[in-house]
């Protein structure tokens, strides 16, 4: 569970790297905005490593502040809000992500948040949500996106059988080996 935080958290990163890089690129110096916007994302990330996780939302709220419709501002504000433990604001902050774009990796992160409450029918609710976006994506690279569905699957099998409904994990887990009939971590969660 702890890597599978850390890789959302990398590929958040990441995300969050490339965003402020082709901001910065692809601004010229008339649009000062998103240049401001693209300076405070780089402050925040500095601030989410150093766990000045408080100091990271503000920078993320000023960002927001410039510009209101990048929902990848209020998917990390989010994230952020999880690791001080506001879980409900989180969820709220979560959900202005998904109203302006309903991604995969907004309804994931909501599920995380969900597991964290232990409100566990919203967490699968929000997985399938994603899994459901993943299998929507016309990409280059398919296995990228089958590898964070598998990801998704084994967290609702995971919570399935951490309240003891194996029948419903086993469902959950042949139809995920039906879709990625060769992935070895699904294997592995015979029930």
């Amino acid at each position: 569970m702890k890597n599978r935080v850390i890789l959302l958290i990398g590929g958040l990163l990441i995300f969050f790297s490339i965003f402020a890089m082709e901001s910065s690129n692809k601004i010229s110096s008339s649009n000062s905005k998103e240049k401001e916007v693209a300076m405070h994302v780089n402050k925040a990330m500095g601030l989410e490593k150093e766990k000045k996780y408080s100091e990271a939302e503000l920078e993320i709220d000023k960002a927001i502040a410039i510009n209101n419709d990048l929902h990848q501002l209020y998917l990390q504000k989010g994230v952020i809000q999880k690791k001080m433990g506001k879980l409900d604001e989180a969820i709220l902050t979560i959900n202005s992500a998904l109203k302006l774009v309903g991604s995969a990796l907004g309804y994931e992160t909501l599920g995380d948040v969900y597991t964290e409450k232990h409100e566990n029918q919203k967490a699968i609710d929000s997985y399938n949500k994603a899994i459901s976006q993943y299998g929507t994506r016309k990409i280059k690279d398919p296995g990228y996106f089958n590898a964070m569905k598998v990801e998704l699957y084994i967290k609702i099998i995971n919570i399935l059988v951490g309240e003891n409904r194996k029948h419903e994990a086993r469902g959950v887990l042949d139809k995920a080996l039906e879709e990625n009939p060769g992935s070895k971590q699904l294997k592995d969660k015979m029930i």
